[in-house]
């Protein structure tokens, strides 16, 4: 019974970071949207709208990557996961710095 309720926990708690995740680079887009692109009149973006954007060109990019590499993937998942944390906090930091 121990294992089942660790296994429900540790799926449960995966979720939970995937969803906090997607939202927070959602959070990022939408606040880089606003400091750099409503100057040149475009609409300000909702979470929602950049939460279904951010996901979108995921899903563009990683098949073309995936397509160009031929489904072949040299690097870990955690390198993967690190590197696209530092990409969306790099792109917050500068973002926020150029302002």
């Amino acid at each position: 019974m121990a294992k089942i309720i660790a296994v429900f926990f540790l799926i449960v708690g995966g979720a939970a970071v995937v969803i906090g995740w997607s939202i927070g680079q959602a959070w990022i887009l939408e606040h880089v949207w606003a400091w750099y692109m409503v100057r040149f009149g475009l609409p300000r973006l909702t979470l929602g709208q950049c939460f279904v954007f951010s996901y979108a060109f995921a899903l563009l990019v990683q098949s073309g990557a995936s397509a160009a590499r031929g489904n072949k993937s040299d690097d870990s998942p955690w390198a993967t996961i690190a590197g696209n944390l530092f990409a969306w906090l790099l792109l917050l930091g500068f973002a926020w710095w150029l302002r």
